[in-house]
């Protein structure tokens, strides 16, 4: 401590001073960034969990799986539901949101088409809602 000058103290003080705004402005983003990569990684395998569910779609020759089926679809949606619930109100009414209601689609049961169409459209709003974090949460 002898070799300290006092304008070596005044040039810490100054650059503490410099920083402390700096630390204070990037400090928030940086916390944001990281909860958006955790939010990221729950979301895609939520993503996942739901494009496999998709591709399990009964067939039209398939009619007996189609019940449960769509009751696993329901499920998938509740629990995307709930996790995007606790991110932000308009992430879920994004994932929520149908655009296509009642299209035909003849490589699936018919009976299955009513959740065909919601399973196909939240899987696309989710992968959308991943994609802009910064909108979303």
């Amino acid at each position: 401590m002898e070799g300290i000058r006092p304008i070596d103290w005044v040039m810490l003080v100054v650059e503490v001073l410099v920083l402390a705004p700096i630390a204070v402005e990037i400090a928030p983003a940086l916390v944001h960034k990281i909860k958006a990569k955790k939010r990221q990684k729950v979301l895609f395998s939520l993503l996942v969990k739901g494009q496999s569910i998709l591709n399990r779609a009964p067939n039209a020759f398939e009619q007996t799986p189609v019940h449960a089926w769509g009751l696993s679809v329901d499920q998938w949606s509740k629990e995307v539901t709930a996790v995007l619930a606790g991110y932000s109100e308009h992430a879920v009414a994004l994932f929520n949101h149908q655009s296509q209601v009642g299209m035909p689609f003849h490589h699936i049961a018919t009976g299955a088409w009513p959740h065909y169409g919601k399973l196909s459209a939240q899987v696309e709003n989710l992968r959308s809602i991943i994609e802009k974090p910064e909108i979303y949460y």
